[in-house]
């Protein structure tokens, strides 16, 4: 009996040392979120969540969105849809990151509908952070769905209320972005540039690797606009390299199929078929990527007078992806961070 009761002991205590070292790292995974080290961050949670650790499994399914694995993270936020009480914390959290991850993989109307729902959640639970992100959200994906946010006032003074109110440097850092990505595609160039600057400040007071490499790949996108591809290249360079500091694959993937576009621009057409083979090679794969990448080597072989190739790629541009009708420049500025 003595015996059975120090066993009793001893796995009650390695049952609270197994708690406490989740606990502790699942606040370093935050920690890590926060600053945009998805490296570290994937590492903290993999293999340490229970599944009955919802809130655990919406930081891995928050983590995955943003690593570029959308199937990944709106597997995750599912099945904590489908276990856990609308009346949750996690609830609204979990919807706003299975509408960003079926927006991610094509599924507009559904994702949509998802955010809509998390924001009614998200308003009544009083995340005023969680809130913002959902309606900044809302915005630039109803944007791309072809409404244009500036004639859409009321979708763009809830995201703005909603930032204010949420007193949160990174959400704001993130609506500069978003915002800026948004001014682009309206062609109005020089604001965008404003709200990027405003990005930048605020990232010199709270670094983010994944917001500073998306800054990055937004300012190389107005620049080619303008017309400046070495400096387009340049940027996207930079992106580059601080996205795969980062572990943000989907970052890196999106750089190096920029910079095989301004490559093309720029007549390297040997540097602009290695960086279409390294995007291509990416796990990131999302349907308007892919649809961007074989954009791509359309004009690369236009470029280079391939007219078998051209057929090739025009055919697979019919056949796969005309439900995505967006051109390359587009695909550019949707890229961005969308968090």
């Amino acid at each position: 009996m003595q015996l059975n009761r120090a066993r009793c002991r001893i796995h009650r205590s390695t049952d609270r040392q197994f708690t406490n070292k989740v606990a502790i790292d699942l606040l370093a995974a935050r920690a890590a979120l926060n600053t945009g080290d998805l490296r570290n961050a994937e590492s903290f949670v993999e293999g340490r969540l229970s599944a009955h650790d919802f809130d655990g499994l919406a930081l891995k399914a928050e983590i995955e969105l943003l690593r570029g694995y959308p199937e990944i993270a709106a597997r995750h936020a599912s099945d904590i849809l489908s276990r856990c009480k609308p009346s949750d914390e996690v609830y609204s959290r979990a919807l706003y990151l299975d509408g960003a991850a079926r927006s991610e993989l094509g599924d507009e109307r559904l994702g949509l509908q998802q955010l809509e729902r998390a924001g009614t959640h998200g308003k009544a639970g009083g995340n005023l952070a969680l809130l913002a992100r959902i309606k900044l959200l809302i915005l630039e994906r109803s944007s791309d769905a072809g409404a244009p946010y500036h004639v859409s006032l009321p979708l763009s003074a809830e995201a703005l209320r909603a930032v204010r109110a949420s007193a949160d440097k990174r959400v704001l850092t993130e609506a500069h972005l978003g915002f800026g990505r948004l001014e682009a595609r309206r062609g109005d160039l020089q604001l965008a540039k404003r709200h990027l600057r405003h990005a930048e400040r605020l990232l010199g007071e709270i670094p983010n690797r994944v917001l500073k490499a998306s800054t990055h790949l937004t300012l190389a996108v107005i620049a080619s606009i303008e017309g400046n591809i070495e400096t387009a290249r340049d940027l996207s360079v930079h992106a580059e390299h601080d996205a795969t500091e980062a572990g943000w694959e989907k970052g890196r993937a999106i750089a190096a199929a920029n910079l095989g576009f301004y490559y093309v621009c720029l007549g390297d057409f040997s540097e602009a078929e290695r960086r279409l083979g390294q995007a291509e090679q990416s796990s990131y794969r999302t349907p308007s990527f892919r649809y961007a990448l074989v954009d791509t080597r359309v004009c690369l072989a236009l470029a280079k007078r391939d007219s078998m190739r051209l057929i090739d790629y025009g055919a697979s541009l019919r056949s796969k992806f005309a439900e995505l009708a967006h051109g390359i420049g587009f695909a550019l500025l949707t890229y961005g961070f969308a968090h």
